[in-house]
């Protein structure tokens, strides 16, 4: 995603800027989004899959310490199941998809002939990125890789381009 503040943030480096739009027409000329659609199709899918199995069991909902049941307390309970036991799977794949997507829109914008590395650097140090996380604390949380790994995969790309 693109903002105004890249500009600023790029101090006004036209050949920075250029990297980072390329980075990003790498996503669309390789039709990410699609892909990214697809999976939150696939989340969705699976969420209303597995709620037919909730529908009509009672037992989740006094298991919530609820005495009756009713349609939105079974919907309310699922939930809080789906997203506790589900989702932080789905959330973990769906962050590991998304590594890949940006390390192909970096080596996109490498293609091009820009120098990523520079702007990510930049634009890192404007949001006070960490270099380097926890790797198990970075493949949960983040959906982008950490900038070391980019970086070394940008150059390993310079390499083979010389």
């Amino acid at each position: 995603m693109i903002y105004d503040t890249l500009i600023k943030d790029l101090e006004e480096d036209v050949g920075l800027i250029n990297a980072v739009v390329g980075h990003e027409i790498g996503h669309a000329v390789m039709q990410h989004n699609w892909a990214l659609l697809g999976m939150s199709l696939l989340n969705v899918f699976v969420m209303f899959w597995s709620f037919g199995f909730f529908q009509n069991t009672d037992e989740v909902v006094h298991s919530f310490g609820y005495k009756t049941a009713n349609t939105f307390l079974r919907l309310q309970c699922f939930m809080a199941v789906y997203s506790s036991v589900i989702m932080p799977f789905f959330s973990v794949f769906m962050n590991g998809v998304t590594r890949v997507l940006e390390f192909q829109a970096d080596a996109y914008s490498v293609s091009l002939g820009f120098d990523i590395s520079t702007a990510l650097v930049k634009i890192s140090k404007t949001n006070k990125g960490d270099l380097n996380p926890d790797w198990l604390h970075s493949l949960v949380h983040h959906n982008h890789p950490p900038l070391l790994e980019r970086i070394e995969a940008v150059s390993s790309l310079d390499k083979k381009k010389e």
